[in-house]
Formats: structure tokens, C-alpha cells, sequence
């Protein structure tokens, strides 16, 4: 059985303590604030430090080693999410 846990976003670069093992699902807006859901395994013990990048399109360069997970639309504005 699997669990889905929700984290706010901070724009740029954040870390965030989350359960092992999670699994990054996709990122919104959620009552304007960047919300990143994950699924996590039901057997998951301890946390884990976790870092996000939260950019907007054409501003900022993304490691090579960052993975996509979403991409945010806030208005006119357009912010990817990568970990």
C-alpha cells in the first residue's frame, strides 16, 4: 500500500525532509503556493533530505544530474521543478 504526502515549494532552490523512499509525482499550484505531491511506500521508515529547484523558464541552468518532475503555470509565469 502506498501513501501520496504533499510539500510546499519555495521558488529557486529548497530542501526539504521528507520520508525515505518517496517518489516525486508531479508539482502545482495549489492556493498560490507551489505544492510538489510524492508517493511514498507504506513501509517507509526515516526521512531523508531531499533538494528542489523551482525555476522559471530560460533564467536559470540546471545540473545535468537534476531529473524533471513538473512543470508549474502561475499566471503568466511558467516554473519547472527539478530534483
Amino acid at each position: 500500500m502506498k501513501l501520496v504526502y504533499e510539500y510546499q515549494l519555495a521558488m529557486n532552490f529548497v530542501t526539504i525532509s521528507m520520508r525515505s523512499k518517496s517518489k516525486p509525482l508531479t508539482a502545482r499550484m495549489q492556493d498560490g503556493v507551489p505544492t510538489l505531491w510524492v508517493e511514498v511506500p507504506r513501509d517507509s521508515v526515516g526521512y531523508e533530505q531531499r533538494r528542489f529547484a523551482v525555476i522559471p523558464t530560460g533564467l536559470a541552468i540546471i545540473e545535468d544530474s537534476w531529473l524533471y518532475i513538473a512543470t508549474i503555470e502561475d499566471g503568466s509565469f511558467i516554473w519547472h521543478v527539478y530534483e
